[in-house]
């Protein structure tokens, strides 16, 4: 667990935590180490403020990114396998 030592009682996640918190890589960690985390995330003001600025940071990149791209319909992977072989040169 890697955490930020702002007094000898208190301790903050730091930022690449923060982000494993979020991709849900927490519960690779060993179960005593991820659930300390999440109890501190849950009662620290600070951490839980900065938790909540990183979901809205995500959020709003998600939203972004999917206005800039144009949906693109893809026909069923069988369909691309057989076209694929239809178009290759015999062997």
């Amino acid at each position: 667990m890697r955490t930020k030592r702002r007094s000898r009682s208190m301790s903050h996640v730091d930022e690449g935590t923060l982000h494993a918190y979020l991709d849900g890589a927490l519960d690779e960690l060993p179960f005593g180490d991820a659930q300390a985390i999440r109890e501190h995330i849950a009662t620290c003001p600070e951490c839980s403020a900065r938790l909540e600025e990183e979901q809205q940071i995500r959020e709003d990149a998600i939203t972004i990114l999917s206005g800039a791209l144009p949906h693109v319909e893809l026909p069923p992977l069988e369909e691309l396998r057989l076209r694929a072989e239809a178009t290759s040169p015999p062997t």
